[in-house]
């Protein structure tokens, strides 16, 4: 595990990663329709997560106190 990380964080500081396309399911609605629905491999998903954190970090103290769409915990 800590190895695929340090491989992931060596292609990110190269500037040669990049995220794989998600694989597009579709799931049923009520209706009977299906809405497709993206899923990013575990890979994508780490990167996902850091970049939030990161960026919530950094502007979560820029929002607006009565501001809640999107922030958890608030």
């Amino acid at each position: 595990m800590d190895e695929n990380i340090d491989r992931l964080l060596r292609r990110i500081h190269r500037g040669s990663y990049r995220p794989k396309p998600a694989r597009i399911t579709e799931i049923p609605k009520e209706d009977g329709s299906k809405r497709p629905l993206a899923i990013s491999c575990v890979e994508d998903k780490v990167v996902q997560l850091a970049v939030s954190t990161i960026l919530g970090k950094i502007y979560e103290p820029l929002f607006l106190p009565c501001s809640f769409g999107f922030r958890p915990g608030q």
